[in-house]
């Protein structure tokens, strides 16, 4: 079962079972989803989605939605900052488990050893070569950054 199936077979569960949130996050997604494939049309490629694509879509919509949370917490909406982050807790569902820390450093350290990198001047390189190590994996670019950073000694 592709992840585009079984967001769809679990959005249809959502409407059976009467989980208002779940139901309304997973149609929304769906809806991005579905954007994606006419944008991909559009430039000429098959319509199918991948798990690539979905996973695509979906830490965007994760993304947003923390940023949505962080923002309303600072308006002083807490209710709000809560529904965002519950839809995001679902969201988060269909992405693989992010990586430890621990392998966001080794990555870091092999990174800085392939690159040659010396200074923070070189962050971009090493930066670049983690995210590359790790696709596929769930990994936050900003806990690579600050990583590399301490390791470059900014």
């Amino acid at each position: 079962m592709t992840l585009f199936e079984r967001i769809t077979a679990d959005a249809a569960s959502a409407v059976k079972g009467g989980d208002e949130a779940r139901r309304d996050t997973l149609r929304f997604l769906l809806s991005s989803l579905h954007n994606r494939a006419i944008e991909k049309r559009g430039k000429g490629d098959s319509e199918a989605l991948t798990d690539e694509d979905v996973m695509g879509v979906v830490e965007r919509e994760v993304k947003k939605r923390k940023e949505a949370a962080d923002l309303f917490e600072k308006g002083g909406r807490a209710e709000s900052a809560a529904k965002e982050r519950a839809e995001s807790g679902i969201l988060e569902e269909y992405l693989p488990a992010a990586l430890p820390e621990s392998e966001i450093e080794r990555l870091v350290d092999e990174a800085i050893k392939s690159t040659g990198a010396s200074s923070v001047k070189d962050m971009g390189k090493v930066m670049g070569a983690v995210m590359k190590a790790a696709k596929g994996a769930r990994v936050d670019a900003s806990a690579v950054g600050a990583k590399a950073k301490e390791k470059l000694g900014g």
